[in-house]
């Protein structure tokens, strides 16, 4: 058996700072299930025009997440500029990322806390070696309430 090393983010007070504003004000913390028989996955994603500013980001978290990067344009208004977006999926590439930065959040620091207890619950299964896949119980919980932290207009 194979253990994989924990990873860990190091930032410096400037970059933790920035990292944790962008993420509070511009981005999302979620978790995702797709489907019964999968786990949870944790997402961390953020939407903004400027690619320069998410490349940024991206050389800030390069060591420890894998980050996937795509555009869209929306048609409905063609003055709008192109839309890009950061997303880290998956409990051990944002875990590293919410450990250095939860304490400075404020909007998302509730989807944060349970997103690390999602993390730390599939990385505690895989760790041990359980096969057993699938959502638990507290998992099904924790992804309905991030859903209504999440939801707009409340």
């Amino acid at each position: 058996m194979t253990i994989e090393k924990k990873k860990t983010l190091i930032l410096n007070d400037y970059e933790r700072g920035f990292l944790t504003a962008l993420i509070d004000g511009e981005g999302a913390i979620g978790i995702r299930s797709q489907g019964k028989n999968r786990n949870a996955m944790p997402i961390v994603s953020i939407a903004n025009t400027s690619k320069p500013l998410l490349d940024y980001v991206h050389t800030l978290i390069e060591d420890t997440s894998v980050c996937s990067f795509r555009q869209s344009v929306d048609k409905r208004n063609p003055k709008w500029k192109k839309m890009y977006y950061l997303n880290i999926k998956g409990s051990r590439n944002v875990q590293p990322i919410l450990e250095e930065i939860k304490d400075g959040l404020i909007v998302k620091k509730q989807q944060a806390k349970l997103a690390l207890s999602v993390c730390k619950s599939v990385n505690s299964r895989k760790h041990n070696n359980i096969k057993e896949r699938g959502l638990t119980i507290r998992d099904m919980e924790t992804v309905e309430c991030v859903l209504k932290l999440n939801k707009k207009g409340v």
